[in-house]
């Protein structure tokens, strides 16, 4: 004699119906949800080398004098005043003719490891020449934060773990 179970005990048409739809409806949303992530980043990325480098620029032409006479103290306040006001990580000037650094400002790094990775993965780095009489006499080097890029990573990861938990908890609970 074999056992069978009980029809009641089994789950409905419907109820496998929705069950698979939920799940169907979770994939499509973890996958809208990694592109619109993954695009974010880009563009996010993209908007900011733009930004660096116009920053770059400007600096270079702001502190062309300064650089000239070689003067420190001058170009190090302006590097300093560009690092606080336009969210720079760090901001560097070296001098063309022997590769000496005439100025650098660095913001303290609470997480080296960290900034370390997201270099790596994705850099924000900038550069642009200063020029004097129609050669270049120094280089502006920049590099920007990553912190907004990981905000908004983080947010989306969020974003995900939230759906994915919602995703489970519905597709667990039509049971």
């Amino acid at each position: 004699m074999s056992a069978r179970p009980s029809l009641a005990a089994l789950p409905t048409l419907a109820v496998l119906l929705r069950r698979g739809q939920l799940r169907v409806t979770l994939v499509t949303l973890l996958a809208v949800a990694s592109v619109l992530t993954v695009s974010m980043l880009v563009s996010l990325r993209w908007s900011q080398l733009r930004s660096l480098d116009l920053v770059a620029r400007s600096i270079a032409y702001t502190a062309e004098a300064a650089i000239v006479f070689q003067d420190r103290q001058a170009v190090g306040e302006l590097l300093e005043d560009s690092l606080d006001r336009e969210g720079l990580a760090e901001a560097r000037v070296v001098l063309a003719a022997d590769g000496r650094e005439l100025a650098g400002r660095r913001h303290a790094v609470a997480q080296p490891w960290l900034e370390g990775l997201i270099d790596a993965v994705l850099p924000l780095h900038a550069q642009a020449e200063v020029r004097f009489q129609g050669r270049v006499v120094a280089h502006v080097m920049l590099r920007g934060d990553p912190l907004p890029l990981l905000r908004v990573l983080g947010w989306s990861g969020v974003v995900v773990a939230l759906g994915s938990a919602l995703g489970a908890l519905l597709a667990g609970g039509v049971a």
